[in-house]
């Protein structure tokens, strides 16, 4: 007896539910005398791990937004082609079996010669769908594959920053002088 199936919509559902995961988990603000706008990035490992579980997932928690957003929705996009065809290729194969053995108790008898060169017909245009399925199926689980191995490659090589402000730019307050209003002042590390 077969399980459940894995279908596009149970890994959409499971992406998703990682992601909510991943922005609540990184939503932590640092709270740092003076600094209103910095957020803590997730450990090198806690990154792997991420990226281990769902591709991009580790870059977004490490703040490369752009390079982790690609990559889930290649991810996503792929993997559900991949689970669509597989599911099709699996129904239309059922489906050309039974057609051939139906042609093949008509090739036995005689009296049904213009109906099982019909069948026959049709069969190979179905072995030529299913072939062009079939190869959709592997192109599009392969590249799933890939991006997951990208994905772990790029988290494991790539050393990132350790926190925004050291890529980007830091919101701070300046006390006042003596008869000044106080400011904010936006600094960057260079």
């Amino acid at each position: 007896m077969r399980g459940r199936p894995v279908t596009a919509r149970g890994v959409t559902g499971l992406a998703v539910g990682v992601m909510l995961c991943v922005m609540f988990a990184a939503s932590d603000l640092q709270a740092e005398e003076g600094v209103f706008a910095e957020r803590q990035i997730a450990s090198r490992k806690q990154a792997v791990l991420l990226s281990a579980l769902f591709p991009g997932m580790g870059q977004l928690s490490k703040g490369r937004k752009m390079t982790g957003s690609i990559l889930v929705l290649a991810e996503l996009s792929s993997l559900a082609t991949a689970l669509t065809a597989n599911e099709n290729y699996r129904t239309r194969l059922d489906n050309f079996r039974r057609q051939k053995s139906e042609y093949e108790e008509m090739a036995a008898g005689d009296s049904q010669f213009d109906a099982a060169d019909a069948r026959w017909q049709q069969l190979q245009k179905d072995a030529e769908s299913l072939d062009r399925l079939g190869l959709t199926r592997r192109v599009f689980t392969a590249a799933a594959l890939g991006i997951y191995a990208y994905s772990l490659a790029d988290i494991l090589l790539f050393d990132g920053p350790k926190t925004t402000a050291a890529a980007g730019w830091r919101l701070r307050a300046l006390p006042a002088m003596q008869g000044a209003p106080a400011r904010l002042v936006i600094a960057s590390r260079f």
